[in-house]
């Protein structure tokens, strides 16, 4: 009997192991545990870090415009004058814009029905960008403190769910679910004679 259960042991299939799921059966996440990386020189960036911004105008209807200065505080009506600093969200209703200038570097204009996130990206080689992780809607991204070439002495990097947008120069980014990502230049204002 010893001998037959050894031999019924080597014939026997063995268990198979569960079915692994593998990267790319999972959908894609971007949150503050995913490597984000440079679309350009493909080095990995430091998320996280706060930013301090303040509420330049708000165009629209009070209190559809609102903002937090971290995922977990309340939201709160954005108001003209108001300043906070963390990873900053910002969510617009319909017909609401909000000017924010961040670090007084860049200012965006956050467009209505428009939900974002601001937050400081840091490059190995100790330099700074602004990370801006846009989930719907669109803003426009315009450079204060610019250099010789007139591109944004603080590099903006616009995330969205299909597309990682670096900015240096006036302009308009926009995510939809219909559309995806979408960008255009924001032409030069000539003064008028």
């Amino acid at each position: 009997p010893a001998a037959a259960a050894a031999e019924r042991a080597d014939t026997a299939r063995p268990e198979a192991p569960p079915p692994v799921r593998g990267a790319a059966d999972q959908p894609p996440v971007r949150d503050d545990t995913s490597p984000l990386r440079d679309p350009v020189g493909n080095v990995p960036l430091v998320v996280g870090g706060p930013v301090k911004a303040r509420v330049v105008s708000v165009e629209g209807r009070s209190g559809e415009a609102q903002w937090r200065g971290a995922v977990t505080s309340e939201w709160q009506a954005a108001e003209a004058d108001q300043q906070q600093t963390g990873r900053i969200e910002v969510r617009t209703g319909p017909g609401v814009a909000v000017l924010l200038r961040v670090e007084e570097k860049v200012a965006l204009r956050v467009e209505h029905l428009t939900r974002l996130r601001l937050q400081r990206l840091v490059r190995p080689d100790g330099t700074v960008d602004l990370g801006v992780t846009l989930e719907r809607g669109s803003l426009q991204v315009t450079p204060i403190d610019t250099d010789d070439l007139g591109l944004a002495k603080m590099a903006v990097m616009v995330v969205t769910p299909d597309k990682t947008v670096p900015v240096r120069k006036s302009v308009v980014v926009g995510y939809s679910a219909f559309n995806g990502t979408t960008e255009r230049p924001v032409a030069k204002q000539t003064p008028s004679p």
